[in-house]
């Protein structure tokens, strides 16, 4: 089509649809001066703009299960107003599919949930028909145009097509894998998650969006209500009814009458003439997630999508939109893209009133107070704030910039910024800097715009002052001579505090060295509150004592005053993060690894901001942020990080630094599934350690505990034990029979003996175990609370359920009196208990305690933990028993989602989960799926000592056959049971 024909139907187009509905005839008669094809094709987009009511496709709320509307034969005496949602359709069946109910009204299709129910296999599936009030030759091309693009597009995060057709009337449909989740927005604020969750959540869209587009498909409508994230929390991205094809080459297959000389073809067929093509596909947009370039008309490119995914994020983070356009002239959308630039969502926080609309304007689920959008991201409003100034802000803008190509090149470009943020490093959104990267925590945490100048200053000076040093002898001279002073001090503070220990002092009492850690404490406050400098150093130092002594809370409390005595006085960058680090390290032994890691982020930032000498500190900072990731879930970030710290310490000689980063990355690939290289990992730690301690060093003892525990996890149980064995006698050796660190090696132990079956062995340890920690630990320690429930597994397994259930119990009371009533550390003792109550045969108490363990799991852990399938399984396996098969398959479902996306393939837990499902899909008569899910687990079983686990498969699998009415691939399963085991691993 010529450019000029174009913007003549877009210009009468838009003066029509301005006008009330009974003028637009005549205005049409005197405008278009007996040129039909222009009327007709006016007509044909006033249709189309009034069935889709405002400017396009409305699904921006979560789509709601309606019963399918008049599915019947339609009455004669239909409405003549009848909009296409409601329209009725010939049968309740379309093809081998069989529609159950509405779920989605949009203003081109409606979109019904089906299932397959063909005698082979059933199937739900989603099942999307176009309009009958739409029923021009172009949006018929431009429906078929969505089944060809579908076709093209195999990714994890977009929904797939299974099928498509034609029906009786012409109408096309496509049959589309049916998702069952929530929009992006409600799904995060359901599940309250927090602003790192919302990052990774948004990437693994920004992934679907890149492999769109390398597929030369532009979606062009991203929006929440097209990004829907179902219970497993995978995101899939929907609806590309109005999306575009880059390919000049690739055609879909359409009628000879669209490709006519005067016709006026979709952009699919010429995308290089004009994007927006006939029926004005820049209307059929949502104004608010659309692009200035679709605004106006102009040529679509990947750039517009990126601009869609800016507006997606300023939402999911801020809880708040850039714009409000809905209902707007087109024009005045247009003007407002194009000129007024949005607030940054850090800026946004307090409300709508950055933005330039009507009241009627601002209502939705983006404007919500200010206090329901911190509680749902789980911070203060300030403390928010300071979370997306800085980096989130400018990615934000760069992705959302009025110029295409000031954005970001690719989908992938603005998820690759938004990991590099996740991890500490500086994002290509703003210029690489030394005073962006030294400055980075400034910005991003507690200090104003103007200590950021002040301390860029003293960065910069101090840069200066070291390339003039020959100018500034005398002041280097008087700085060594001042930290010669300090540390003289420092040593006779410290040496006056040990001397209470001497009998002269102590009158012939013990003086223990919590005492005198307790005195020097107090001595510290008392004579140093007038000399920071020094203050905080020692109370770094007695912190860090504390720490090594177990004594967490206090270590806690003196690291985070001398964190605040520092930032008061603007320390040094790696003073600070020294200080910084401590404290962290403290927090993640006290299971508070949400407050660890920003602390740990700064502490990187501050390292990297000094490149000459923060090397040391950067690593550190990286491994603790790394550990701070897996603690709370994020094991593909904790993996990152840990490498990342490998590779900054490998131009180093070897150190215990680099002994921790592999003993790190070792505990986050056993948590992947990924044995073969935790083990390798674990096994050069400790050759590492070997090589540079004293052999009969304690920390060689940890890390052996480390290894064994992985080899537990590998089934070489005969080499577990004698790791395991080999660390305990080093540390009875070294540190005494009753020292707290024997208590984690201890319980490695006596897991490895119960494997063996040796459930008195295993008690015993546990038992030894328990004794230490309640000697050494506080009442409320929540190491204490783990002692109690490994004993109660030995007890279990031994046979004495009412003693594991007491054990179990006073570990959970601990656990509640520590976090309250909802914490993932209190996940192990709800699931253990219930399993108790059920082995108790107490069903309905059981069930109660799985439910907990789910809702507390779904709001603290990350959606892709595989351990989120525990509960899952249990709590399926009690409703299969009583018949609720319904109910139980999501359930199951689930968890073999959660296993498949984060387990190796062939991994027993995944074939666990699957022969479960396998049985409850048996039980619904839905055989072809049960059949591939028991024979997975039947093989994967084979050979393996869980001999309990494959005869359950094999028995499933005779039924199963039985059932479906295969008696010969039945009898193939009908051998004599195998012997079971005595104990289940």
């Amino acid at each position: 089509m010529h450019p000029e024909r174009w913007q003549q139907i877009r210009r009468r187009f838009e003066e029509a649809s301005e006008r009330p509905p009974a003028q637009r005839s005549a205005y049409l008669e005197r405008t278009c001066a007996g040129d039909e094809e222009l009327r007709r094709e006016i007509d044909a987009l006033l249709a189309a703009e009034q069935a889709i009511e405002v400017l396009g496709v409305t699904a921006e709320r979560a789509p709601t299960p309606n019963p399918a509307p008049s599915i019947e034969a339609p009455s004669t005496e239909a409405p003549a107003t009848q909009t296409p949602s409601t329209q009725p359709l010939a049968s309740r069946q379309i093809g081998v599919y069989r529609l159950e109910e509405t779920i989605g009204e949009g203003g081109m299709s409606v979109v019904y949930r089906a299932s397959r129910d063909d005698g082979e296999f059933r199937q739900q599936v989603a099942i999307k028909v176009q309009g009958r009030e739409l029923d021009s030759r172009h949006l018929r091309q431009r429906f078929r145009s969505e089944r060809q693009i579908l076709a093209r597009l195999t990714h994890p995060h977009i929904a797939r097509l299974l099928d498509g057709g034609t029906l009786d009337d012409d109408r096309p449909y496509v049959v589309m894998e049916y998702v069952e989740g929530l929009p992006i927005d409600v799904y995060c604020d359901r599940h309250q998650l927090g602003i790192e969750e919302r990052l990774g959540l948004f990437r693994k869209v920004c992934q679907a969006v890149q492999y769109a587009h390398q597929n030369l498909i532009v979606h062009r409508d991203l929006k929440p209500g097209n990004i829907l994230v179902s219970g497993d929390g995978t995101p899939k991205l929907l609806d590309f009814g109005i999306a575009k094809l880059l390919d000049p080459e690739w055609m879909p297959d359409l009628s000879s009458e669209a490709r006519a000389p005067n016709a006026i073809s979709p952009d699919v067929i010429e995308p290089d003439v004009i994007a927006p093509t006939t029926v004005a596909w820049m209307r059929l947009m949502t104004p608010n997630y659309a692009s200035p370039e679709q605004a106006r008309g102009a040529a679509i490119t990947t750039a517009s999508d990126v601009y869609s995914l800016g507006v997606l994020l300023y939402g999911l983070l801020s809880g708040r939109a850039p714009y409000r356009l809905d209902g707007l002239p087109a024009g005045e959308v247009e003007r407002r893209l194009q000129e007024i630039e949005p607030t940054p969502p850090s800026a946004a926080l307090d409300g709508d009133a950055h933005l330039d609309a009507e009241p009627s304007h601002r209502e939705g689920p983006l404007s919500a107070p200010l206090e329901a959008v911190c509680a749902a991201r789980g911070l203060r409003p300030e403390a928010l704030r300071r979370r997306l100034r800085g980096d989130l802000d400018t990615i934000v803008a760069k992705a959302m910039h009025q110029d295409p190509a000031r954005r970001y090149s690719s989908a992938a470009g603005l998820g690759e910024d938004l990991r590099r943020h996740l991890i500490g490093q500086p994002v290509t959104a703003r210029p690489d800097r030394l005073a962006y990267r030294a400055g980075k925590f400034l910005r991003r945490h507690w200090l104003a715009v103007a200590v950021a100048a002040t301390f860029v200053a003293m960065i910069t000076t101090f840069a200066v002052t070291t390339r003039l040093q020959s100018r500034n002898v005398a002041i280097e001279r008087d700085q060594v001579r001042a930290e010669r002073d300090k540390n003289a001090e420092v040593l006779d503070f410290l040496t006056a505090i040990f001397e209470t220990s001497s009998p002269e002092h102590s009158r012939g009492e013990t003086i223990t060295a919590r005492e005198i850690l307790d005195q020097g404490a107090r001595r510290i406050d008392r004579q140093l509150e007038q000399r920071p400098e020094i203050h905080a150093s020692l109370l770094v130092t007695m912190g860090n004592v504390n720490y090594n002594l177990g004594r967490y809370e206090v270590a806690k409390d003196q690291l985070s005053r001398a964190v605040a005595i520092r930032r008061w006085q603007q320390a040094p960058p790696l003073a600070m993060a020294e200080s910084l680090q401590a404290l962290g390290r403290t927090l993640l032994d006290t299971s508070e690894p949400e407050v660890a890691r920003p602390l740990y982020r700064e502490a990187l930032a501050l390292a990297r901001g000094v490149p000459a000498d923060g090397a040391i500190a950067e690593v550190s900072s990286l491994w603790g942020l790394a550990a701070a990731s897996r603690l709370l879930g994020d094991l593909e970030i904790s993996a990152e990080l840990f490498r990342e710290a490998l590779a900054l310490d490998a131009s180093r000689p070897a150190s215990l630094e680099r002994a921790g980063i592999l003993t790190g990355l070792a505990r986050t690939q056993l948590e992947r599934g990924e044995l073969d290289e935790a083990q390798a990992l674990a096994e050069q730690a400790v050759a590492l350690e070997r090589g540079l301690l004293d052999p009969e060093h304690p920390r060689i003892g940890l890390s052996l505990q480390q290894l064994a525990e992985i080899l537990l996890h590998q089934d070489e149980l005969e080499r577990a034990e004698a790791v395991a064995r080999e660390a305990l006698a080093l540390q009875e050796k070294v540190l005494g029979p009753d020292h707290s660190d024997l208590c984690l090696t201890l319980d490695s132990l006596a897991k490895i003996v119960l494997a063996t079956g040796d459930t008195e062995g295993a008690e015993a340890l546990f038992r030894r175990a328990l004794a230490i920690a309640q000697q050494a630990f506080d009442a409320d320690d929540p190491r204490l609370a783990v002692a109690h429930n490994n004993l109660a597994e030995a007890l279990w397994r031994g046979g004495d359920l009412a003693a594991a259930e007491l054990s179990v119990r006073d570990g959970l009371a601990i656990y509640r009196r520590i976090w309250g009533g909802e914490h993932p550390n209190l996940v192990s003792s709800i699931f253990n208990l219930g399993m108790l109550l059920e082995k108790r045969g107490q069903p309905d108490e059981a069930m109660a305690h799985y439910r907990e363990t789910l809702a507390i799991m779904r709001r603290t852990v990350a959606p892709d933990q595989h351990t989120l399938a525990y509960p899952l399984i249990r709590l399926a396996n009690l409703l299969r028993e009583r018949g609720a098969l319904d109910q139980a398959e999501p359930l199951l479902r689930e968890a073999v989602t959660v296993r498949r996306n984060v387990l190796p393939e062939g991994h027993r837990l995944i074939a666990a989960a699957a022969g479960y499902h396998g049985l409850v899909l048996s039980g619904l008569q839905r055989f072809p799926e049960a059949e591939v899910l028991l024979l997975e687990a039947f093989n994967v079983y084979q050979g393996s000592t869980a001999t309990n686990r494959l005869e359950t498969w094999r028995q499933g699998l005779e039924e199963l056959y039985h059932a479906w009415g295969r008696p010969q691939q039945a009898a193939r399963f009908a051998v004599e049971p195998i012997a079971t085991e005595t104990t289940t691993k």
